[in-house]
C-alpha cells in the first residue's frame, strides 16, 4: 500500500508539468495491463493452490499481484486528480470499460477519495495507513481470496475458497 501512495502523490504532484494527455493516456493503458495480467496471476495463483496447498507461495503471488494493480490504479487517479479531473472514470474509455468489466468503478471512486483524504491529512498513523488495506482485499475478494489477522496476532492469514 506504501508503494501505491508514493505513486498516487508523485503522480499528483507532476500532474502539470505538461503533456497532461500523453500521460493520462500511459497511466490509462498500464492500469489495463495491470488489470489484465495480475488478475491473470491471481487466478493461476489460486488453481495452483489448489494442487500444491502452498499458502506462503499463494500470498506472495497475490500480494505482489494487488500491489501492482494498486500502483497502477493510485498513478492514474493522482495524475487525474493532479490536473482538476474527476477520477470517475466512465464506461466510455478503454480504461473505464476494463474497469467496469471488473465491477471495480465504485470502488475506484472510493479509493480516490482514501488516498486524497490521506495526502490531506497533517499527519498520519499506522492505523491510518492501515486503514487502507481495505483496498487489497476488495481486489481478491471476486477471487474468493480472503484475509485475516492470525490468532496470535503476528500476521496475515490467508484463505481461498
Amino acid at each position: 500500500m506504501r508503494k501505491a501512495l508514493r505513486a498516487y502523490y508523485y503522480a499528483f504532484a507532476s500532474a502539470e508539468f505538461g503533456a497532461e494527455g500523453l500521460l493520462e493516456q500511459e497511466f490509462s493503458h498500464y492500469v489495463i495491463r495491470a488489470l489484465d495480467s495480475n488478475f491473470f496471476k491471481i487466478v493461476s495463483a489460486k488453481e495452483e493452490h489448489k494442487i500444491d496447498n502452498n499458502h506462503s507461495k499463494l500470498f506472495r503471488t497475490v500480494h505482489a499481484a494487488v500491489a501492482d494493480i494498486l500502483i497502477a490504479m493510485a498513478r492514474l487517479i493522482g495524475h487525474l486528480q493532479g490536473i482538476s479531473k474527476s477520477p470517475l472514470l466512465n464506461s466510455d474509455t478503454d480504461v473505464g470499460a476494463a474497469i467496469a468489466a471488473r465491477e471495480l468503478a465504485g470502488w475506484v471512486d472510493v479509493f480516490a477519495h482514501d488516498l486524497e483524504r490521506f495526502w490531506k491529512q497533517p499527519s498520519w498513523t499506522r492505523e491510518d495507513l492501515y486503514a487502507l488495506n481495505v483496498h487489497v482485499e476488495r481486489l481478491l475478494w471476486p477471487h474468493g481470496i480472503f484475509l485475516f489477522s492470525s490468532d496470535n496476532e503476528q500476521g496475515t492469514m490467508i484463505l481461498s475458497v
